[in-house]
């Protein structure tokens, strides 16, 4: 088993992320069956995390950040000695909306872990695109703990990490509005700009190939405490392009090789990120290049790298 992941990362990349959604599933079925089995954890990356099972437990829970449709989201800390380390903890409890539509509607007769099932594989699959996605843009995953089928039902404070059903730890990082942005200097806006093409730049040649990440919403952007403006929640990307035909062209004037938008990805995450945050950041700079570059953008005749080096040179 140690050696399953390693020969993965041989396939084309291309279909790596396909792989990544059945190991989530694999993985998951596999310790709901059998319990905890560190050779697993091991082959999927987690001794060169900080965080696992035999030390998670050394993360207290401070307060609920937030929930989404499948995972709630705490504040935790670690203490180190005298110093104190943040992190966000992510996991399924019977709050997210999913568990709580599925519980709702529960028979007498059945099990309520199967409510729990979806979530926790949405989770699992995060765990491992977080493993394979790593860029100072992204919050990076800290550690995970799967180590059996129960799932925490209340906050508590006390709640033993170590006997949650999936556990997720994340480098932690404090919302930030896109206004608060706007009101950062002139150089550190210009700085966040070349870190998002940066990071959008990443994205289209990643270990995975070429992700999209469906929704990017000022929701999931983070100000870490490293100073970097981050993105969160990257369990629904994929490397699939839309097919394509002479009835059904592409969209963002990409071309249609072999029945598939050839570079819609990389497009539509340079369109999404400049609608919510790279167009009002530009218009902001009153720098003529970068303003004028706004209209090429949305006629879709540059990409992230030539917008990347269109703002260094006018830095």
């Amino acid at each position: 088993m140690p050696s399953l992941f390693p020969k993965l990362l041989k396939v084309r990349a291309g279909n790596l992320l396909a792989i990544l959604c059945f190991l989530s599933i694999f993985i998951y079925v596999t310790f709901m069956m059998d319990g905890p089995n560190d050779s697993v954890q091991e082959a999927y990356g987690q001794q060169q995390l900080p965080y696992r099972c035999e030390n998670i437990n050394d993360i207290k829970l401070i307060r609920k950040l937030g929930e989404g449709l499948s995972k709630e989201v705490f504040e935790g800390m670690h203490y180190d000695g005298y110093h104190g380390n943040r992190v966000a903890v992510k996991m399924v409890t019977d709050e997210v909306q999913v568990v709580a539509r599925c519980l709702n509607h529960l028979g007498e007769d059945e099990d309520s872990l199967r409510c729990f099932t979806f979530p926790a594989m949405r989770l699992m699959k995060e765990i491992l695109i977080l493993q394979q996605l790593k860029h100072q843009n992204i919050a990076r995953l800290l550690g995970y703990c799967l180590h059996s089928d129960q799932f925490m039902t209340t906050m508590d404070t006390n709640v033993d990490l170590k006997q949650h059903g999936l556990v997720a730890i994340h480098e932690y990082g404090t919302p930030i509005s896109i206004s608060d942005i706007l009101n950062w200097s002139p150089n550190q806006q210009l700085h966040v700009i070349t870190e998002l093409l940066d990071l959008l730049i990443y994205l289209d040649d990643s270990p995975m190939g070429s992700v999209l990440v469906p929704e990017i919403a000022e929701k999931h952007i983070l100000l870490s405490l490293d100073g970097h403006v981050k993105l969160i929640d990257f369990e629904d990307v994929t490397s699939e392009e839309p097919v394509c035909s002479k009835r059904e062209p592409c969209r963002h004037r990409v071309p249609c090789v072999k029945g598939t938008c050839k570079g819609f990805n990389a497009k539509e995450n340079l369109d999404n990120m400049h609608e919510l945050i790279l167009r009002q950041l530009l218009l902001n700079s009153d720098i003529p290049d970068l303003v004028g570059s706004i209209d090429t953008i949305e006629h879709y005749n540059i990409n992230a790298s030539q917008l990347k080096d269109l703002v260094m040179k006018n830095m």
